[in-house]
């Protein structure tokens, strides 16, 4: 039996060669199987540009586990499992080494720097594992699922350090000088316990508890291999690989449908209507449940779980991946197991939430798009209420159903200058995009005129299109209506092309994010019509022109403002577009006292109205969202809450009246602040 004993000759060196080799090729086949050749399934997408930057975020997030630290102490400890196991790989190397030659890498063992580094390492494993299965068997978090999966992971992974451990410490019963390895000795002292008396290389007791630790690891390391790609760890592998192919783009874009008049089908019904890269989101997810933690939806108790879309596609995945291309799919919209109902998909704020928790960098937005595409362009299957929105935009260009021609109705006696009506609208230097909420909606026509005041107070030459303005199409596009949305945006970019407009400013961060990031994706079907059109446009949120009209002193603060108030970051203003700082500094500026909402910046909770939910009802749910985010606003003390979206405005007007708080806590925007105190 010599021939079985680790660096014994060139018997052992061949069985160990032939099964590493094994278990190797098993690891890779499974691999194929379980992820590349479902991923194949997918429809293209080119996600290997800016090659540096996607470097960087591998860097910044997997090395450097930003996301997974967002949330501590499970993200610490995911970082010292993480960064143990790229560490010990040191050991997997010499183990296998040592194994054949009875040698090892360079400059580690036997010097103090590796022994003390590997076994601070596996200390900090194990200490990590023990919080982890502390947290499954005993916490048991809402948002974690227990599965035997996740223990026999966990197992696996424990058993990887302890036999490590157990081989160190045999060799330490054999003779091996391993300075610093306090670990180590400790095995050693429990070999010594157990009956092993030091000894040689030869058939003593301390070499068969080598032999057996290091086939015992042999079989625990290929073992967890192979078992990673059958279980819901494989996240382990796809995270690498999902967080370089991660959207670069800014976050609040909603992808266009290429060819939109020649297709016959819209949206996503079935695995193979997806791309690869939102399967491989679908493979990647780790179950950690992070984006229901964050969730507006499923925090109110609607029937929306992040998490579970994910898992949807994936096990749909799995169970379709063996039909030949071309074969008949199983629905991805349904009622059944592993299927996406339409109460699911309709639920969706889309407010980003669950893609800045996400870990591995999944993007789910998209997704419930392209579901909601397919159910509204293939099925005309919305919610009642969503269809006489759409209704009303096709008909009237707003929401609201208010005759066109009305637009431009808010601005009358203020002598506001309108393109269509100058003689040389190349003199005008900003045009105010106004929206629909600020044209027609009688509340949000106050912070319309608000804002028509600072500009005219900081001298800024501006105009609006009046009844040429049409409305940006944000809640089409996300209601699923991706083709009157077209209409819309590309109306909107012809007529400011043919007035000259280079820079826009607007109050609304729906008009702001989808004129800013979206509109740009239809220049060339717009130069199919206008040759010579170019989009080349500046664009900025009202909070943003406003600090930088203050910065300049083009706009003086005649009176600061007594006033406490709360301040609500919008979705599309802050997640989607990364606009924190501006609207903080402005109400600074004016003496305002800010009191921060518990859950703010990155982690502000939607106030329900985002993806076109502005004009459908909550059917379900133990609270509506807007209730729930006005009664954290209410809870900070503060007499007003300030917001920066007409849509913010409305919802926060209604939750505060709903909690019977209207009379104490008045919402406000930022622009009704800013005319108050330069009044």
């Amino acid at each position: 039996m010599g021939f079985l004993m680790p660096g014994s000759g060139l018997g052992f060196a061949v069985i160990e060669v032939l099964l590493s080799v094994a278990a190797m090729a098993l690891f890779f086949y499974l691999v194929y199987v379980r992820i590349i050749r479902l991923l194949r399934q997918g429809q293209a997408e080119v996600r290997w540009d800016r090659i540096p930057d996607r470097v960087i975020a591998v860097l910044v997030n997997v090395f450097g586990q930003k996301k997974l630290l967002l949330r501590n102490p499970a993200g610490i400890v995911h970082f010292f499992i993480f960064w143990g196991f790229m560490i010990l790989g040191l050991t997997i190397v010499n183990f296998l080494l040592d194994g054949l030659w009875h040698t090892h890498l360079p400059f580690t063992v036997g010097h103090l720097w590796y022994h003390i580094t590997i076994d601070t390492f596996i200390l900090l494993v194990l200490l990590a594992m023990g919080y982890a299965f502390y947290r499954r068997l005993i916490v048991k978090p809402k948002e974690m699922e227990l599965s035997g999966q996740a223990l026999v992971i966990l197992g696996l992974i424990t058993a990887m350090m302890v036999t490590d451990l157990m081989i160190a410490g045999a060799e330490i019963r054999m003779g091996e000088e391993m300075p610093g390895a306090y670990l180590s000795k400790i095995a050693a002292g429990v070999w010594g316990i157990l009956g092993v008396a030091e000894g040689g290389p030869e058939l003593s007791k301390a070499y068969l508890a080598y032999a057996f630790s290091w086939w015992l690891h042999f079989f625990v390391l290929f073992g967890f291999l192979n078992f990673l790609p059958l279980s819901k760890h494989q996240h382990i592998m796809a995270a690498p690989f999902n967080v370089f192919f991660t959207n670069l783009g800014p976050e609040g874009r909603v992808e266009y449908i290429p060819g939109l008049e020649e297709r016959e089908t819209w949206g996503v019904n079935t695995i193979p209507e997806f791309t690869w890269k939102q399967l491989l989101d679908a493979a990647t997810c780790q179950e950690c449940g992070r984006c229901e933690l964050v969730c507006p939806a499923n925090f109110t108790g609607k029937p929306l779980s992040p998490k579970k879309l994910h898992l949807d596609i994936k096990h749909l995945m799995l169970e379709e991946g063996w039909k030949e291309p071309g074969a008949e799919r199983k629905p991805v919209i349904g009622a059944e197991v592993n299927q996406i109902t339409e109460d699911e998909i309709w639920s969706c704020t889309t407010c980003g939430a669950c893609v800045f928790e996400c870990p591995v960098m999944n993007e789910h937005i998209q997704k419930f798009v392209d579901l909601r595409r397919y159910l509204t362009l293939m099925e005309g299957n919305l919610p009642t209420e969503g269809q006489t929105a759409l209704q009303n935009m096709e008909k009237n260009s707003n929401p609201w159903g208010v005759g066109f021609d009305q637009r431009a109705a808010w601005a009358e006696g203020l002598e506001i200058p309108v393109y269509g009506e100058l003689e040389n609208p190349a003199e005008i230097e900003w045009c105010f995009y106004v929206g629909c909420a600020g044209a027609f909606d009688d509340r949000n026509k106050k912070i319309a005129v608000s804002m028509a005041k600072i500009l005219k107070a900081a001298g800024v030459k501006f105009a609006i299109l009046g009844i040429e303005e049409q409305c940006c199409g944000d809640s089409a596009r996300r209601l699923g209506n991706e083709y009157l949305y077209q209409i819309m945006a590309t109306t909107n970019m012809q007529t400011m092309f043919n007035y000259g407009v280079k820079k826009i400013v607007t109050c609304c961060p729906h008009g702001y994010n989808t004129i800013k990031n979206e509109y740009a994706q239809f220049e060339e079907l717009v130069k199919k019509e206008l040759p010579e059109f170019k989009w080349e446009v500046e664009v900025k949120h009202s909070s943003e022109l406003i600090w930088e009209l203050l910065q300049a002193e083009k706009l003086k603060v005649k009176k600061t403002l007594d006033v406490t108030a709360a301040l609500h970051d919008s979705c599309y203003l802050g997640r989607h577009n990364d606009v924190y700082d501006a609207p903080r500094n402005v109400l600074k500026t004016l003496g305002v006292q800010l009191k921060e909402m518990e859950r703010s910046l990155g982690r502000s909770f939607c106030c329900g109205a985002g993806g076109g939910r502005m004009w459908l009802e909550e059917h379900h749910g133990h609270e509506k969202i807007f209730i729930e985010r006005a009664r954290e606003a209410v809870n900070t003390g503060a007499k007003e809450v300030a917001v920066a979206c007409p849509f913010c405005l409305t919802m926060f007007e209604d939750g505060v009246k709903q909690l019977n708080k209207n009379e104490e806590v008045k919402t406000l925007d930022l622009a009704e602040l800013v005319a108050m105190a330069i009044e």
